[in-house]
């Protein structure tokens, strides 16, 4: 009898325990539920942007064979890796020798005619150029005036496209706020031209807003230069602005789309030479620069910096041959920045090692400070370029 008045309230007790635990249980997955069920509803769930086909702009199909770019399948040998060339004289070019600006008198050589003459010196008995002075022997400016670029532009003009109005395409060493953007705020005020007083004008020629809310092409904020971009990033739709284009828009299509620029500067590879191989980063250079000649866009194509010490600098010499290669077949401009800078203290680099040097009050000083900092001797490359463009061919 005694353990029948124990054992009751024992069994008693237990089953409140069991089903005391049970409630705890269900409580718990109740509020781990809960929470799920909130954070659902806290964050829609992601879209898939379908991919497409570009449409291309409006007169893209014109068939006037005048607008018809054919580029030359043919490399030019001196180009190749293998290639035997003589060591000349010809093959000391610096960058000091892109100091004046060129003249309808005196146009910009293009890369063939320099690789022409120093064809005319090759012995195949002696070692092949390395990379460095096949760079070297490349002019700072080349292919402003070729008939290629003046088909492109035909073309653009032809689709609606803005001769006052350029863009850029490139990494954080673009959109820093030392690259041009001192050239479009009161640049009569900030700048020093020491004896470059003639850009002025091309400053002015380019004073078209290209979008609302940018005053002019120099302080324009393209959606194709952004920190960390690479030629990869430029050509994929996911990575383009949402608010701005369109879907299934790389950024690439859709800065033309919404600038609808005459020109596009171009300076990618600082990020690409840790990531990929020459290959690649060939055949996405390619991309852009036949989607920029497609559209009647003129792709001005800039060489870039990797200090010697750093352990991309060899693969980085490739991608630059793999630059002037693409400008060469094409016909386009190019930017030796590479050799012009060389000549700088560290190669125009600054401090972190990466990024071109840059002064405040020296971005646009052109009476001394190119020749110290490769920031300022980009803008003031970059701006003879597209001075040369506008003289040559824009008018």
């Amino acid at each position: 009898m005694k353990m029948d008045v124990v054992s009751m309230p024992l069994r008693s007790l237990r089953a409140r325990i069991v089903l005391a635990a049970r409630a705890s249980l269900l409580f718990v997955a109740g509020l781990i539920s809960a929470s799920l069920l909130a954070s659902c509803q806290a964050q829609p769930a992601p879209t898939l942007i379908p991919t497409r086909t570009l449409a291309p702009l409006s007169t893209l199909t014109s068939a006037a064979p005048s607008l018809t770019i054919t580029p030359s399948l043919t490399i030019t040998p001196t180009l190749n890796a293998d290639g035997a060339l003589a060591d000349a004289p010809t093959l000391t070019i610096t960058s000091t020798q892109s100091n004046a600006v060129p003249t309808a008198a005196a146009p910009i050589p293009t890369i063939a005619g320099v690789i022409a003459g120093v064809t005319a010196v090759a012995d195949a008995n002696l070692a092949p150029l390395d990379a460095p002075t096949r760079l070297r022997a490349v002019p700072v400016l080349a292919n402003a005036d070729t008939d290629a670029v003046r088909a492109i532009y035909a073309r653009g003009q032809a689709n609606g496209l803005r001769a006052t109005v350029f863009t850029t395409v490139g990494d954080s060493n673009t959109t820093n706020g030392d690259f041009l953007q001192p050239l479009g705020i009161r640049q009569r005020e900030t700048c020093t031209w020491g004896s470059y007083e003639n850009l002025r004008a091309t400053v002015d020629f380019f004073s078209t807003p290209p979008v609302a809310g940018a005053s002019n092409s120099f302080t324009h904020e393209s959606t194709s230069a952004r920190m960390g971009f690479n030629t990869a990033a430029v050509l994929d739709p996911f990575w383009a602005a949402p608010s701005t284009c369109a879907a299934g828009d790389s950024s690439l299509m859709c800065e033309y789309e919404r600038a609808r620029p005459a020109i596009s500067v171009i300076m990618l590879g600082g990020i690409d030479v840790r990531e990929m191989d020459a290959a690649a980063y060939r055949a996405n250079m390619e991309q852009i620069v036949t989607q920029s000649i497609n559209l009647g866009v003129i792709p001005v194509l800039t060489t870039f910096i990797v200090l010697p010490e750093r352990p991309q600098y060899d693969q980085s010499l490739q991608f630059n041959l793999a630059l002037i290669n693409l400008a060469d077949r094409y016909q386009i401009p190019l930017i030796n920045l590479w050799a012009a800078a060389e000549v700088l203290p560290d190669h125009g680099i600054g401090p972190d090692r990466n990024h071109l040097k840059a002064r405040v009050g020296a971005y646009c000083d052109f009476s001394g400070a190119e020749r110290e900092l490769g920031g300022t001797l980009r803008n003031l490359l970059t701006l003879q370029m597209l001075d040369a463009l506008r003289r040559e061919v824009l008018e």
